[in-house]
């Protein structure tokens, strides 16, 4: 059974239940997921970028005198 067919609010509001077997918004949940996993490793390349560029990088030293 899948975890779509066994949520206890799908289970308590009806309604809820209906919109919820639509794979419609399944597929939308799927791609919002995608989307944030995109954005998450984005926002990590930005975070890492400056360890891996090293220390010359970070302090702006250009290598001229």
């Amino acid at each position: 059974m899948l975890w779509w067919d066994r949520n206890y609010f799908a289970a308590t509001l009806p309604w809820l239940h209906t919109l919820m077997a639509g794979d419609l918004l399944r597929g939308v949940v799927s791609l919002v997921g995608v989307v944030t996993v995109i954005a998450g490793l984005i926002d990590l390349r930005a975070a890492l970028a400056p360890w891996f560029s090293g220390p010359a990088a970070e302090a702006g030293d250009d290598g001229r005198s």
